[in-house]
């Protein structure tokens, strides 16, 4: 498991925001779909299993880029 929270770190928390957050073609290597922080899933040989855990954050995905997410509901941490 390692933690995941590219959507925020390149999309919300920097102004602007990286290149990469306007790609909205889901097969591109540059896609970052706008889901909130959570965990990446990784095989033990190191390769990512293509599996994410994340908990509900509401409003979080509707975000405007640059711009801060709403307040973090209680039991969803920054990992």
């Amino acid at each position: 498991m390692i933690a995941d929270d590219t959507w925020r770190e390149s999309c919300l928390d920097q102004n602007p925001p990286q290149a990469r957050c306007s790609v909205t073609r889901r097969g591109s290597p540059f896609f970052v779909g706008p889901d909130p922080d959570g965990w990446a899933v990784f095989k033990r040989n190191g390769k990512w299993a293509r599996r994410h855990i994340h908990t509900a954050w509401p409003g979080f995905s509707t975000t405007p880029l640059g711009m801060s997410p709403p307040p973090a509901p209680q039991g969803n941490i920054d990992p």
